[in-house]
């Protein structure tokens, strides 16, 4: 994306309902540093999952409930750190 977010698209090929499916944050290619927040969008319901501060190797978003043959879509991406500080 223009602004440096990432668009995670999560499919469940499968079956079976799968609960509690875990997505590392740096697998998306959204790699904060130090203090950095990350922004969460879920994309179909257009609502704000949340801004979460970690650090990114340990960072993870987690979907309660993946239907079988279904997908979620979430956007990411870090806040830059002026406008956090700018905030404050």
């Amino acid at each position: 994306m223009d602004d440096g977010g990432k668009v995670a698209f999560i499919v469940n090929w499968s079956n079976k309902l799968i609960r509690n499916f875990t997505v590392k944050i740096s697998d998306t290619g959204v790699l904060p540093t130090q203090g950095d927040l990350v922004y969460i969008k879920d994309l179909w319901l257009q609502k704000t999952i949340g801004t979460f501060t970690d650090n990114h190797s340990q960072l993870n978003l987690t979907i309660p409930v993946l239907q079988p043959h279904g997908n979620q879509m979430f956007y990411l991406s870090i806040v830059p750190k002026p406008y956090i500080q700018s905030q404050l």
